[in-house]
């Protein structure tokens, strides 16, 4: 039996459409200069790749996160190669699955970032 592809453009439909409406010379920016929203709903990251890189490897060892991955490793695709910041947003997660695995991923990110910041 052949391996399922995880259709990704299910997990993240924000993600997906801002990656969409972007062409190729848009992608792949530092966002060095970039001011993120301050809400309660936004994580701002920096150590921006390392908290991806870390997450991507730590969701990895469990299939029941296998759709939190697959958004890891979209966002990391597509940042920048010298990228320090980047945001996530917690109603993002709510809509890819529930409140349970929101709320774990913003543990998750929070955790990394700190490890990351600690380097």
């Amino acid at each position: 039996m052949g391996r399922r592809r995880l259709n990704r453009s299910r997990y993240f439909p924000r993600l997906r459409r801002t990656l969409g409406a972007l062409t190729p010379l848009d992608r792949r920016l530092d966002l060095e200069r970039v001011r993120f929203p301050i809400s309660t709903d936004h994580l701002v990251v920096h150590h921006y790749r390392c908290v991806l890189e870390r997450a991507v490897r730590e969701l990895h060892t469990e299939a029941k996160w296998k759709g939190l991955r697959a958004v890891m490793e979209l966002m990391l695709k597509w940042a920048g190669p010298r990228q320090k910041q980047g945001v996530f947003n917690r109603r993002d997660f709510v809509e890819m699955a529930d409140e349970g695995e929101a709320e774990f991923a913003v543990s998750l990110l929070r955790r990394l970032k700190a490890e990351c910041a600690r380097e």
